[in-house]
């Protein structure tokens, strides 16, 4: 099976943009942009997101114990490529947080976001699935980000 071509016909399926934030426990903030948040259940409250084995980002979130899920509204285009690399050391300089005090980042200016303890990993070969169980949420008002065929798209 072709991993391109398989990458193709995954991409037809329009999904949501999400940041995922933690902060170690030596108050570092980490995020990184994923695009595969799914709701799993509401009681007790879950979410899910797959993450790449390889990505630094995996330990940061074991580290802390927990991390925050920002969903994306329609113009938060450059904060999604700001943290699609898992290269920035401090990627929140130049994005505001909202002043609620949280145990995680919380972007300003999202469509929701999601305080979370991590609950479960799972395998998922060369990903690996990451379950929380949701502590705290906030939602507002506005468009989605959405990401169709390797290209951002909004309603």
């Amino acid at each position: 099976m072709d991993s391109k071509d398989l990458r193709q016909v995954f991409g037809r399926f329009a999904t949501g943009i999400t940041v995922i934030t933690t902060r170690t426990p030596e108050g570092e903030e980490y995020g990184v942009t994923i695009n595969s948040f799914a709701s799993v259940s509401l009681e007790p409250p879950l979410v899910s997101f797959a993450l790449q084995r390889s990505s630094l980002m995996g330990e940061h979130i074991r580290r802390s114990g927990g991390y925050a899920v920002n969903i994306l509204s329609a113009d938060q285009q450059e904060l999604s490529n700001h943290f699609a690399s898992d290269k920035h050391r401090q990627p929140f300089i130049d994005w505001p947080l909202l002043p609620k005090p949280a145990s995680q980042p919380l972007l300003a200016d999202c469509l929701a976001v999601l305080e979370c303890q991590l609950w479960q990993e799972y395998d998922g070969g060369d990903h690996v699935l990451l379950l929380g169980e949701v502590l705290d949420y906030q939602a507002f008002e506005g468009e989605p980000l959405l990401y169709y065929r390797s290209r951002y798209a909004t309603l």
